[in-house]
């Protein structure tokens, strides 16, 4: 047996092979008409989207930052400001004194 549709116009009952209302008489509209309307509206929206998708391309791409060993070994030593040493210069210990009397 059939289910009987709604009208949208005065939410009464009508029957599926019916085009008019017989309360309001306002035009129906089939489920099949609506089911195509939405596979239309549906198709035509994803061919708009794969068409700006096409043209303006994916979005910005940034690569993940280079992880080799070597730069993180060379980040992770000390630098010479860090050990109080300067380039060129010999390192000396002046924090002990040899000349102490006691």
């Amino acid at each position: 047996m059939a289910r009987l549709e709604t009208c949208r116009a005065c939410s009464g009952f009508v029957a599926p092979q019916s085009n008019v209302c017989p309360h309001c008489g306002a035009a129906v509209e089939t489920a099949a008409a609506r089911r195509a309307k939405a596979v239309f509206y549906a198709a035509s929206g994803s061919l708009i989207a794969l068409t700006l998708m096409a043209c303006y391309g994916g979005g910005p791409y940034d690569p993940p930052p280079d992880t080799d060993s070597e730069t993180e070994t060379e980040t992770d030593a000390p630098t010479a400001t860090e050990t109080g040493t300067t380039a060129g210069a010999e390192t000396t210990d002046t924090d002990t004194d040899t000349s102490e009397s006691g």
